[in-house]
């Protein structure tokens, strides 16, 4: 039980498709007429359907279930026959008609995830998902392609459908939300632990897609977050070794690197060198991280795998460093996916260099794993201290996109050992802070979570010294 005692900050790599177990999926879903083919074991609903392998009568087919539940997620996969990369990216086709924003089932799926969080003790989570569907990205196909980004942003903007499209995602994240909290009765007497836990949302960009379809949903991802309080900022998605990832990779850097002069200030983090060599070329692989840094101006890396195949990496590094661009750590993700593991992985590397760096679970449903998983497997696999595993955990808070300052000031290479003002005569772990302690706390989201977080600490030593 120690283990889930342990206060474990925020998950900020998470995306809410892949979150939820694909057995859960399936009972999120009766009722709503969907069934499954049994050579693919696609979901599909409508008048192709075979009532005979209605997804109501799974429950009652264990064989047909447990085949379903293996082709939606990594659970029994064959690693002797190679990585799990293709079955992995091969599932969301599969059950992703029934995690769209729009399905009944979807506010079941986010009181899954955030109750989750709450048993294992963690504080915040930043969750991922395309909120419009695909109509910002039908909106860029429906006016075509201008490589000419002034022009291109203007058509888009003068289109008119963008205010449209924007109230779709605030509504979806809001009213899902808010089901999700009556289904984890929040407000009431008997408040599941899931109420605990602070969510926000990172809009998330299709990057295997046409450029007209891209830019016009980086366009969104920097409105929504300008508009939708919960929505804190966005990322790219899909295999960044697809072949259209892989050839419009610095063109969608410099779409992002353009729309920052729009949107200055938004919050943006950016999956990049989740590659190996397996699935990308030497070339491919030597500057997908530095252009995510030094052209779009990522605040933080997800994966970051093949760092040490970039180009002058330790330059890299150091200014990764030096501009305190965290790396969310991947663990099981990158292991079941790409084959990396603790002989190859370069979260010692990103440690050696004073990169920051926290533990995330990428798709903890579909990898049939979760947070406190992955600080096991840092700890046993990499033998951090205590003292690291605590870091990592601050540094979740620290590098989040949750609004309003942060609790703490940052004086060169030192962290977390200097209060900011006006808590700085305070002690983080105290009960009940000062007035006007409390008065910055209240109106500084990322601070209040963070003396949360301390508060945690405190209470979790002192049960363990005690035990």
């Amino acid at each position: 039980m120690c283990r889930y005692l342990w206060p474990k900050g925020a998950d900020l790599h998470s995306h809410i498709a892949g979150a939820t177990y694909a057995e859960k999926l399936i009972s999120y879903s009766t009722g709503q007429g969907f069934c499954v083919d049994t050579n693919l074991f696609v979901a599909q609903q409508g008048t192709g359907c075979n009532p005979y392998y209605s997804l109501d009568k799974l429950p009652g087919d264990s064989k047909t279930e447990n085949q379903v539940i293996d082709a939606w997620s990594m659970r029994n996969f064959n690693y002797n026959n190679g990585i799990g990369h293709d079955h992995f990216f091969a599932t969301f086709s599969k059950f992703r008609a029934l995690a769209k924003p729009t399905n009944p089932g979807y506010p079941y799926i986010l009181a899954e995830i955030i109750n989750r969080a709450g048993y294992q003790n963690v504080s915040y989570l930043e969750l991922m998902d395309t909120f419009d569907g695909s109509a910002a990205g039908d909106l860029g196909s429906k006016l075509g392609w201008d490589s000419d980004f002034d022009r291109m942003y203007e058509k888009v903007m003068a289109s008119g459908a963008m205010p449209g499209i924007v109230n779709t995602v605030y509504q979806n994240v809001t009213n899902n939300t808010a089901k999700a909290r009556q289904l984890m009765y929040c407000g009431t007497t008997r408040p599941q632990l899931g109420c605990y836990v602070t969510v926000n949302y990172l809009y998330q960009v299709l990057r295997a897609q046409a450029p007209e379809r891209v830019f016009t949903q980086f366009v969104l991802g920097f409105e929504t977050s300008k508009q939708v309080d919960q929505v804190v900022g966005f990322n790219l998605v899909q295999a960044e070794d697809n072949p259209i990832a892989l050839r419009d990779y610095t063109l969608q850097m410099q779409m992002i690197q353009f729309l920052r002069t729009k949107y200055p200030g938004t919050k943006i983090s950016l999956h990049a060198g989740e590659l190996t060599a397996q699935l990308a070329s030497p070339t491919d692989r030597s500057f997908h991280i530095w252009s995510a840094v030094k052209v779009a101006g990522a605040n933080r890396i997800g994966h970051g795998v093949d760092v040490t195949q970039e180009g002058l990496y330790q330059s890299l590094l150091q200014v990764m460093a030096a501009n305190k661009i965290m790396v969310e750590i991947n663990l099981t993700s990158n292991q079941s996916i790409l084959g990396v593991d603790k002989t190859t992985h370069p979260l010692p590397t990103y440690l050696f260099y004073g990169v920051p760096t926290a533990l995330s679970t990428d798709d903890e449903g579909v990898l049939r794993t979760n947070l406190t998983a992955q600080y096991v497997k840092a700890a046993q696999d990499y033998g951090l201290s205590y003292d690291v595993l605590k870091e990592m955990s601050r540094n979740s808070i620290e590098y989040s996109f949750a609004r309003g300052s942060s609790l703490w000031e940052s004086i060169g290479t030192t962290r977390y050992q200097i209060i900011n003002s006006p808590c700085a005569n305070e002690y983080a772990a105290n009960a009940t802070p000062g007035a006007n302690c409390q008065r910055f706390l209240n109106e500084n989201n990322k601070a209040a979570l963070e003396w949360e977080l301390e508060k945690k600490f405190k209470n979790f030593e002192a049960q363990v010294w005690k035990n």
